[in-house]
């Protein structure tokens, strides 16, 4: 994902000058779409190779922002007010980051126990079934056994696809306000030549 990222990044910072902000934020949140999409359809069968292209078109789409959202939010300011954009994009990226990562891993932790709960009704030692973290230890991971060990894993899987799935709809209010941009775009000042005569 990250390699996506810093590809798109430095894509979206040539292609700054010959086109529109709205016009690269488009093709950015159509390639994040593409990618959530994708990871939304993640199963315990998906290919590890899989996997890493789902993500790279997903790094892809988070790319163009890296370099694009401060530039487009600083053009036409006049000089006073540039570091107070910058400051103000940086304070609502991290924040959205924050916000983001606590309520959808909020979320995805609630499903991902309430699915345990529901593969494992009915089992004796239900409320003893140890930290899901196990899963992630190969020493551990090998003392469960493979019955247990699918329940676990198909629980994990289904509760992290979900997120990806509600992961759409920000993007999708992403679209709306791409979509409110204007299709300003940085203008290249020329030198001004005096000739005299």
């Amino acid at each position: 994902m990250m390699l996506g990222s810093v590809v798109e990044s430095a894509i979206s910072g040539i292609f700054q000058t010959k086109t529109s902000f709205r016009r690269l934020m488009g093709i950015s949140v159509v390639l994040f779409l593409s990618g959530m999409f994708l990871l939304s359809t993640l199963s315990i069968d998906t290919a590890r190779w899989m996997l890493t292209v789902f993500m790279m078109v997903a790094g892809l789409g988070v790319g163009f922002s890296f370099s694009l959202l401060p530039t487009s939010s600083n053009h036409g300011l006049e000089p006073q007010y540039r570091g107070t954009a910058n400051a103000t994009n940086s304070f609502f990226r991290s924040l959205g980051m924050t916000l983001g990562i606590t309520i959808f891993g909020t979320i995805q932790s609630n499903m991902f126990t309430d699915k345990l709960a529901t593969a494992f009704k009915g089992m004796e030692n239900q409320g003893n079934m140890g930290s899901p973290q196990t899963i992630f230890q190969s020493t551990e991971r090998a003392k469960i056994p493979a019955a247990i060990l699918d329940k676990i894993v198909e629980a994990f899987v289904s509760s992290i696809t979900h997120i990806y799935t509600l992961a759409i709809i920000p993007i999708g209010i992403a679209v709306i306000f791409v979509i409110l941009m204007g299709d300003t775009r940085i203008q290249l000042k020329k030198e001004t030549v005096v000739v005299d005569k």
